[in-house]
């Protein structure tokens, strides 16, 4: 995965765990509220929670994105780590 993705593989996972919340949510309260089904799941109320499950993760991935952007404008060097197998069995990290 190139490095580039990573805030939209971010965004899109965290929009499909707000919309399985969101669907979770209105099932529980049609099975154990299904009198107060229609006061609970208003028009807005349902529209505030998708809006929500889409707006957060978009916002999750804007700041990402400005700060890599930010990071790459001012010059900051791109660090790669490796992995390098110690004698006594730990793994220390170089740059």
């Amino acid at each position: 995965m190139n490095t580039h993705q990573v805030p939209s593989e971010v965004s899109f996972s965290a929009s499909d765990f707000f919309l399985l919340s969101a669907m979770s949510y209105d099932r529980y309260v049609a099975i154990c509220r299904p009198l107060r089904y229609p006061a609970i799941m208003r028009r807005g109320t349902v529209r505030l929670i998708l809006v929500l499950a889409w707006l957060v993760p978009a916002c999750e991935m804007a700041i990402s994105v400005a700060l890599v952007a930010m990071s790459k404008g001012l010059g900051f060097p791109h660090v790669v780590r490796e992995t390098v197998p110690q004698a006594n069995g730990t793994v220390a990290l170089t740059t």
